[in-house]
């Protein structure tokens, strides 16, 4: 593996902070990893960028006044710029992995899902990936349950 493409939403819902979590620690072990936060636009989700400025992205102004996320504008200067990648790993509902998903490259996509059987219109998404990560046993054992097809992995929450 060259480098990941790590697109995820850029707010405070459980999504975004769990993949800032990964984010932090694909740093820590020295990854390369360029990261595209997702803000919210009146066209929808849509990819930062950097001439929008730091407060267009969604978790500003709401922790930038929280000590644990003081690492945030350093993140965002170290990753947010493109790297040599090869695996892209969307960390959002599966509903979006084919708009982020990129031929020539390894797909991975991470979910979450708190109950005991996945939508219906799921299994057709998720088996877009070539590996499909969630944060749980139960997640993974109900994934297979439901016929999903391609490799399913538990990597917790950190």
């Amino acid at each position: 593996m060259r480098g990941i493409k790590l697109v995820s939403w850029s707010g405070t819902t459980g999504y975004a902070l769990a993949a800032l979590d990964y984010l932090r620690g694909l740093v820590a072990n020295r990854v390369p990893v360029y990261w595209v936060p997702l803000r919210n636009s009146p066209n929808g989700f849509e990819p930062w960028s950097r001439e929008l400025g730091m407060d267009a992205l969604d978790f500003f102004p709401a922790l930038a006044g929280d000590p644990t996320h003081a690492d945030l504008p350093q993140l965002v200067e170290h990753c947010c710029k493109p790297c040599d990648y090869d695996l892209v790993l969307v960390h959002l509902p599966p509903e979006y992995w084919p708009l982020y998903f990129e031929p020539n490259c390894r797909n991975v996509g991470y979910t979450a899902w708190e109950t005991d059987r996945l939508p219906p219109h799921w299994p057709s998404l998720l088996n877009l990936a070539e590996r499909v990560l969630v944060p749980s046993s139960n997640n993974r054992e109900m994934c297979e349950r439901d016929g999903i097809i391609a490799p399913v992995q538990a990597v917790p929450h950190m």
